[in-house]
């Protein structure tokens, strides 16, 4: 199967989340959305994310969580601990999940695209 994976990035306040709460509203039952960021609360009640989207954190994110969802929304990659980005990484590897993953544009933004590959291509 051909890899879908998506990585939306922008300055701050530019949008971002609001991509991932349109995409995971056209998906609700089958998107599981990861936030370091916003509670559930104020996606759900103030940015207009679907009741039937499920939210959960990084200390809440397993690869058996991710088994009833076809898309996982990840907000966002900077706030993620190394092992977190290991267990999507990891999930990414076992599945066919579609992951979408924002991140703030900063000046060394090769940085993150370097720490990214240098995860995915440790061994596990």
């Amino acid at each position: 199967m051909k890899e879908k994976h998506l990585l939306i990035t922008g300055r701050p306040a530019s949008g971002k989340t609001e991509i991932l709460i349109a995409f995971a509203n056209m998906f609700p039952k089958t998107t599981l959305f990861l936030s370091e960021e916003c509670t559930e609360d104020l996606l759900k009640n103030k940015k207009g994310l679907n009741e039937l989207v499920k939210v959960v954190n990084s200390s809440e994110f397993t690869y058996e969580e991710t088994q009833n969802y076809t898309s996982l929304c990840v907000d966002y990659l900077e706030l993620l601990s190394d092992e977190t980005l290991q267990k999507i990484i990891k999930t990414i590897k076992q599945s066919n999940l579609q992951v979408i993953v924002t991140s703030q544009v900063k000046r060394r933004q090769n940085e993150v695209l370097d720490r990214i590959e240098s995860l995915i291509s440790r061994r596990h």
